[in-house]
């Protein structure tokens, strides 16, 4: 069986491997139980979210085991302004 931190490796490895291009990508555990995913490109500029969590899980159930699946509770895709925005909105909660 593999660990929880084996399993956040396997995610990020197959979600560095995106065709896309300036790809960022960062993976969390929350309590050492599930995991959340950020991936952020340029690419998803005109895309609708559908479309690009349709794109993103298309892939993880490609790559990865049914047990790894069960432990991503979300996978945000945004492009580097959303991204930017999300920020500046944690900061600006922050300092409230």
């Amino acid at each position: 069986m593999k660990s929880r931190q084996k399993r956040k490796r396997d995610l990020e490895e197959v979600l560095r491997d995106l065709d896309y291009r300036d790809l960022q990508v960062r993976v969390d555990m929350e309590r050492g139980r599930k995991l959340f995913a950020v991936v952020t490109t340029p690419d998803f500029d005109g895309m609708n979210e559908a479309e690009r969590q349709s794109e993103v899980w298309g892939v993880i159930y490609d790559r990865l085991e049914e047990e790894d699946h069960q432990l991503i509770e979300f996978v945000f895709t945004n492009t580097p302004q959303e991204e930017e925005e999300m920020e500046r909105e944690d900061e600006r909660v922050s300092f409230s």
